[in-house]
């Protein structure tokens, strides 16, 4: 039982620094940028290799799968000065 409760805890305990966000300040970030835009997300779908829409709720995306997520965006306005 000592080594079933050992190796839940490793296990669990591995497994939360797994998905730990990388934290990086916005001027690292902007320093290894080739470009910068500024806009609102206002939609989201995914495109298969031939860029044609894929409207299966059950498709998956990720390494080794031809398939992309692609995010709309709308470009933020330039405040009047």
């Amino acid at each position: 039982m000592r080594k079933f409760t050992m190796l839940l805890i490793y296990l669990v305990a591995t497994n939360i620094f797994a998905s730990m966000p990388l934290r990086v300040s916005d001027e690292d970030l902007v320093k290894e940028t080739d470009h910068i835009l500024v806009g609102r997300v206002i939609g989201v779908d995914m495109i298969d290799a031939y860029g044609e829409q894929i409207n299966d709720l059950r498709a998956k995306t990720g390494p080794g799968i031809k398939s992309k997520i692609r995010l709309i965006s709308q470009p933020l306005k330039k405040p009047k000065t």
